[in-house]
């Protein structure tokens, strides 16, 4: 995801920059802010990239400080924002890095390390959830694990 990410970021950067100050204007004829969403996830699909420039900053005058950021916020992390929640939608625990010049091996490794901490807690819970069971003849909750 990240690297999907990063390439339409590079898109929409790009597009930014050629579109200078000729803005073009675009009635948004999108009566939610969700058919609005909508409306640019497939502008992004079609690779449309100075349209969906051009439509989150008209939607920010419908629905200001909303999904679609304020005024003064960056229009393509705004997009980048929109897409990955969209491109995430229904998943937990998803996440994307994109534009960072750091090393980001040290946070890879903490990230791994925590998620390995979490996979023995779990195993855990899960063994000792037979034990609890044949303790208590009663009904036990379970937590799904």
């Amino acid at each position: 995801m990240s690297e999907e990410l990063a390439v339409l970021e590079s898109c929409l950067k790009e597009a930014e920059a050629t579109a200078g100050s000729s803005e073009e204007e675009i009635a948004p004829p999108e009566s939610s802010a969700e058919a609005a969403i909508h409306s640019l996830i497939e502008t992004l699909r079609n690779k449309d990239f100075s349209t969906a420039l051009t439509q989150v900053k008209a939607f920010r005058s419908l629905w200001p400080n909303d999904i679609f950021g304020g005024t003064t916020d960056d229009a393509v992390q705004t997009l980048l924002h929109i897409y990955f929640r969209h491109q995430t939608l229904g998943q937990t625990g998803s996440f994307a890095v994109v534009g960072s010049n750091q090393d980001l091996s040290q946070a890879s490794s903490k990230l791994m390390e925590l998620n390995m901490e979490i996979r023995e807690s779990l195993r855990m819970v899960q063994a000792c959830q037979p034990l609890a069971q044949a303790k208590h003849p009663d009904p036990v909750v379970s937590t799904g694990f």
